[in-house]
């Protein structure tokens, strides 16, 4: 075993939880702090041959944990102010579109001619059962007795409007369930 190694293991012994408790009081996070620790011993292994190590190598050691913290350091207050920007960023334009409600309506619009072209390419039977459940409100036994038809006829009519109102409507999925929601909150 090389001079090198013996005295870098001793250091590793004596330091290496000192090292991780010197990182966690700057990054309040044990698992970073364990990371930079191991992080700074290999740095200063990679290094070996350039130190004096008679002479401030746990000196070297803590300083080369101090940059490894304030680079970790500095990562996180960009990416902060990056997050608060985006954040607000997004609440200054969905408060922009709320101001707007003609762009809720233009959707809403845009939807309701979507539902027609989506009824059109519906069977007149399949329509027919449609409108009675949504537009009128019957449960599906009520339609049944109406047209004199089975339930379970019932229920696949209404699948197959489903179906259809899925294909067209899929692009507007999000903002269906959102205008849903606006009125249920």
């Amino acid at each position: 075993m090389t001079d090198y190694q013996k005295y870098f293991e001793r250091l590793y012994v004596d330091y290496l939880h000192k090292v991780e408790f010197y990182a966690y009081n700057y990054l309040q996070d044990m698992d970073m702090a364990k990371s930079v620790a191991q992080e700074s011993f290999l740095t200063m292994w990679e290094r070996k041959e350039e130190m004096d190590w008679e002479h401030d190598t746990v000196k070297y050691l803590f300083v080369i944990t101090k940059n490894s913290c304030i680079n970790i350091l500095r990562k996180k207050v960009a990416q902060s102010r990056y997050s608060k920007y985006s954040k607000e960023r997004d609440m200054i334009f969905n408060m922009e579109a709320l101001e707007k409600e003609s762009s809720t309506s233009l959707y809403g619009n845009e939807v309701r001619m979507l539902i027609k072209k989506a009824m059109d390419k519906m069977s007149k039977k399949v329509r027919e059962t449609y409108i009675m459940s949504k537009q009128n409100g019957f449960k599906n036994r009520e339609i049944a007795e109406k047209l004199d038809i089975s339930l379970s006829t019932v229920e696949c009519r209404l699948t197959s409007a489903y179906r259809v109102l899925r294909t067209i409507l899929k692009d507007y999925l999000p903002f269906l369930l959102w205008f849903m929601l606006s009125f249920v909150y």
